[in-house]
């Protein structure tokens, strides 16, 4: 990939999980929501993986907070 495609992938990933309201660390976005943008060229696979994978990012961080 070139720098460019890179950086797209990643603004439109930000862009992506502050438009929804996930709160996934900076980290998270990079080693587990990045590669999905990178991944998946249909639109619509591309937001049903990114949704599945920022719900379960919140979803193992709530178990953490509660124990």
């Amino acid at each position: 990939m070139n720098d460019s495609h890179d950086r797209d992938a990643l603004r439109f990933t930000l862009g992506w999980v502050s438009t929804h309201d996930y709160a996934v660390s900076g980290s998270q976005v990079l080693l587990e929501l990045l590669p999905i943008t990178r991944t998946h060229t249909d639109i619509v696979e591309r937001e049903e993986a990114l949704h599945r994978a920022a719900r379960r990012i919140t979803a193992a961080d709530q178990v953490l907070a509660s124990v």
